[in-house]
């Protein structure tokens, strides 16, 4: 499991997300790209790019906004359909984004920039930080929410890589979307989480300062600033815990040397639960919130094997640091903390391996989350399969709900291929969903579903896996899929060995409720 538990990092398919009904990554498109091509030559790209704006001439000479973002869309449209001419799709992703970007539609341009990304040997993430600028500037309507979002999620990338430049470009671009709203409560309700990434950044210019001083002395001064920063910080424990023990706090100290002994035993586990828990309540903004997720890291190693009141005291800080870490601005909801797989399996063999949720093979395994999902939420589980029952299909499942609907996205299902079951009450026959995937055991995959008033887009690995527009009268669950509550969330497998290494929600639209222990 990923030790770095980031409220800044809600683990989004950065931008890989496009607008129902509009241009999209066609069925047939794989979902990762098994290599990139080179940029095509200078030459090659001038005179793909003479043909395209020769042969859409009319398109070109409408300059309205909302007559750019329409030629985007052509575009994208087209370089899906372009297969034998390297240069002139490579120009036509190009133009879309551009196109996309001037007229104030991210949806569209972040699919172009994420095909362009994914097909040629193009920096993607340098790509979106300046289409997302100049969409910024152009974003109107409804499609504000979609652009702020994007940029926040570049945002929490680039807090990721601690390429805070790139980082506060899109902080920028978020602020000044929503500005464009023109809406004093939706400019307000952004501002908790710009201003916990100010805090950041002037964290990380004193980090800075401080890995200088250490060049030349051991400073236990300098190790505070530099330890605080990377854990408490930016939730870098790997990095961070080092300079905690030479810092002069002694319980940032002594909390860091008890993590790096790595404790297995239950007993010791809860006391450094407790420790982290103790140092979060004596923070504040963020640093609490990563102290608390460090907590809740070794109370879900410890919460297995223990009962009584120290697993109600546990049980009741891990519900309060969860919902802590859903309050706006805060960024994700981590549930693999909150699963207790005594009450939460509902078929199968499942335990808690590392912080990671396994299950052994068998048919229709499955496990229901104790959360309650909002009415619009992304839903992300990173996932390795790791063997699979000679002659199965080796299906990875994930259950979803809209306003306590539910409905299910199969990976790798009969025919080798990804689906949402069920469909008008076909999971195979006339299902409008079904792509081709086959996944591979030992590697690892995310998944996010974005679950939305107006339909369902899959992403696999940050790349469009599927999108279906609906009102949800036409989806249902798959009856061996069937948890014992359907209105919460959950994961499976048929016949397949799975270790489930982070199950993620993002609020988008309401909060979530937490139900304790599955209840």
């Amino acid at each position: 499991m990923n030790m770095n538990a980031r409220h800044f990092l809600p683990v989004l398919g950065v931008c890989a997300v496009v607008l129902m009904g509009q241009a999209t990554v066609p069925a047939t498109m794989p979902a990762t790209a098994p290599g990139r091509l080179a940029v095509p030559p200078a030459g090659k790209r001038d005179e793909a790019l003479g043909l395209i704006q020769k042969l859409f001439a009319d398109e070109y000479a409408r300059k309205k906004p909302e007559d750019r973002a329409a030629l985007g869309r052509r575009l994208l449209k087209e370089a899906a359909g372009t297969h034998d001419d390297a240069a002139a799709r490579y120009e036509l992703l190009e133009q879309a984004a551009a196109l996309a970007a001037e007229g104030g539609d991210p949806e569209t341009m972040c699919a172009a920039a994420d095909m362009l990304a994914g097909m040629y040997e193009v920096d993607g993430f340098a790509k979106r930080i300046t289409l997302l600028k100049i969409c910024a500037n152009t974003v109107t309507g409804a499609a504000i929410d979609r652009e702020v979002a994007l940029a926040f999620a570049a945002m929490d990338a680039a807090v990721a890589r601690k390429d805070f430049v790139a980082a506060a470009q899109m902080a920028e671009a978020a602020e000044w979307a929503a500005g464009r709203a023109q809406s004093v409560a939706y400019s307000a309700s952004i501002q908790p989480r710009l201003r916990d990434f100010r805090s950041l950044m002037a964290e990380s210019k004193l980090a800075q300062a401080a890995a200088k001083t250490l060049e030349k002395a051991d400073d236990p001064a300098a190790h505070l600033i530099v330890g605080r920063f990377e854990a408490l910080g930016v939730g870098d424990f790997a990095t961070g815990l080092p300079h905690l023990v030479k810092g002069g706090d002694a319980a940032l100290a002594a909390a860091a040397r008890a993590d790096l002994a790595n404790p297995a035993g239950t007993d010791e586990q809860v006391k450094l639960g407790d420790m982290w828990w103790a140092i979060g309540e004596a923070q504040s903004d963020h640093h609490r919130i990563q102290a608390a997720a460090r907590a809740r890291y070794w109370y879900g190693l410890a919460k297995q094997t223990i009962t009584g009141i120290t697993l109600t005291k546990i049980n009741s800080r891990l519900a309060e640091a969860t919902t802590a870490s859903a309050a706006p601005g805060a960024g994700h909801l981590d549930l693999l903390p909150l699963v207790d797989v005594e009450k939460d399996a509902v078929a199968g063999t499942w335990k808690v391996d590392g912080g990671d949720l396994v299950i052994t093979p068998d048919k229709y395994n499955r496990l229901q989350l104790p959360v309650r999902p909002p009415e619009e939420y992304d839903f992300t589980v990173r996932f390795t399969r790791t063997e699979v029952n000679k002659g199965n299909e080796g299906t990875v499942a994930i259950m979803l709900t809209y306003k306590d609907k539910p409905f299910d996205l199969a990976l790798q299902a009969s025919g080798n291929a990804a689906r949402l079951e069920a469909v008008n009450k076909n999971a195979v026959k006339d299902n409008p969903t079904i792509v081709p995937l086959k996944l591979e055991n030992n590697q690892p995959y995310t998944v996010t579903v974005e679950v939305r008033k107006d339909g369902v887009r899959a992403l696999l690995d940050g790349k469009m896996l599927l999108e279906y527009k609906t009102d949800y009268k036409d989806l249902s669950g798959y009856a061996s899929w069937k948890l014992k509550d359907t209105s919460l969330l959950g994961v499976g497998a048929n016949s397949a060995g799975v270790r489930f290494e982070k199950i993620e929600l993002v609020p988008v639209t309401g909060q979530p409720r937490v139900m304790r222990g599955g209840n």
